[in-house]
């Protein structure tokens, strides 16, 4: 068992250096070390967890956040204790793109199994995580009184499954779905599966059927189920030898990327002498989609401000189309995030996705067509439509621009957009 106990210095270690950028005088030692006193008085005390659950809108769905440090940092200590127990890893969207590119390029027939969890969080039976960890008796009976507590908190809201905003949902979500994982994965007929939070995909080497298929999948926790094949979150296609010259083309978008897989050999693709399938892997269509929405909004918010938020419309647009820093809000890293990094395995560059998103940017800001582009061009100076011009995803991504934003300035950026 590996199990930090709730004491002040283990509390106070918990503090992270976004908790610093929203509350400034926990740059300061003693204030710190205060923080954690306060946390480990309250876990005594029986309370650390009431009334500390706040709903909060965020783009338009209920999430939460918790209300008190105290709370925050007591949560961030039994997710690190179950993660700690359980070997909890969480998927890297990349590394998982990655694997699949590499054994989508390989010369031999495949069949390709997209499935998707309905309402994922909000489905989870909270009620079976306690009883699971109590049996396996992994952890510590203080984690689980705590964990507990902060349930009988949920509950009193009447929040579903698992909220969304908390950090320790995510590692709950990992916990609860950690044998089905295992199971698919021990699947003789599978050589390959992957799972990101709720985005499933699944390889097989021969057509095992829908029914076959199905059973599987049926097989997560109650009562987690996969969208039905109507919904457009369940696909599956058939992937057949290459050929030297003629093949058969499949489409397949899974993970922000859309791929497609071509029956013919990649011949500037070679391991061993052996040519490979070819792949194109794009930015998929609904991910360009949430990018135009927010390049929408973006000068949307401009023209309410009547022309006075010119600064943060820069901003905003420097963040769409260039990279910066963000801080993961579980483990407090670092991570680089924007146009190149988030689509980093992107293949495709000639008249790509790019190249769409520039003409839709510069049509915002030169077009005097329709009604929205000729009011902004009306509040904008020459000076300011110049400083614009010079904003480019395809530079942004290329020459992997990077702007440096304030934790405060990041939240007023995405403000406005919707999705």
């Amino acid at each position: 068992m590996i199990d930090y106990p709730f004491t002040q210095k283990n509390l106070t270690r918990r503090i992270q250096y976004r908790d610093i950028q929203r509350h400034p005088q926990l740059g300061i030692a003693t204030e710190r070390a205060k923080l954690g006193a306060e946390a480990a008085e309250r876990i005594s005390g029986n309370k650390v967890f009431r009334g500390s659950v706040k709903k909060i809108q965020v783009r338009g769905k209920d999430a939460y956040r918790f209300g008190t440090l105290h709370a925050e940092l007591t949560a961030r200590l039994i997710a690190r204790n179950i993660r700690s127990n359980y070997g909890i890893r969480f998927p890297n969207r990349h590394s998982i793109v990655r694997n699949l590119t590499a054994i989508l390029k390989e010369d031999y027939p495949a069949h390709v199994h997209r499935a998707d969890i309905q309402s994922f969080f909000e489905s989870v039976n909270r009620d079976a995580i306690i009883p699971k960890l109590l049996n396996d008796n992994t952890c510590s009976q203080h984690t689980i009184i705590l964990l507990a507590a902060l349930f009988d908190e949920l509950k009193r809201l009447g929040v579903l499954g698992l909220p969304r905003g908390l950090g320790i949902s995510s590692v709950l979500a990992e916990f609860v779905l950690r044998d089905f994982d295992k199971n698919i994965k021990s699947h003789p007929e599978i050589f390959y599966y992957a799972r990101f939070v709720d985005d499933i995909i699944v390889l097989t080497s021969k057509d095992l059927g829908h029914s076959a298929i199905n059973e599987m999948l049926a097989a997560l926790p109650s009562p987690l189920q996969i969208h039905g094949p109507g919904s457009g979150k369940r696909t599956q296609c058939a992937i057949q030898r290459v050929s030297q010259k003629n093949g058969e083309t499949q489409k397949l978008n899974y993970l922000g990327y859309s791929f497609t897989i071509h029956g013919i050999h990649s011949i500037s693709d070679i391991i061993l002498h052996e040519p490979r399938r070819k792949i194109e892997i794009e930015i998929s269509q609904d991910k360009i989609n949430k990018i135009k929405a927010r390049i929408h909004d973006s000068f949307i918010s401009f023209v309410r401000s009547k022309g006075s938020n010119f600064s943060l419309l820069k901003d905003r647009l420097k963040a769409l189309t260039g990279n910066y820093l963000i801080t993961d809000s579980f483990t407090g890293i670092k991570i680089r995030t924007g146009i190149y990094y988030n689509y980093e395995l992107k293949n495709k560059f000639n008249n790509c996705m790019l190249s769409d998103l520039d003409s839709t940017l510069r049509g915002y800001i030169f077009s005097r067509k329709h009604t929205l582009s000729h009011r902004i061009g009306r509040m904008l100076t020459p000076v300011q439509i110049k400083e614009l011009a010079g904003l480019s995803f395809t530079y942004g991504f290329h020459r992997r621009t990077f702007h440096k934003f304030s934790y405060g300035r990041l939240l007023e950026i995405k403000e406005c957009w919707k999705k």
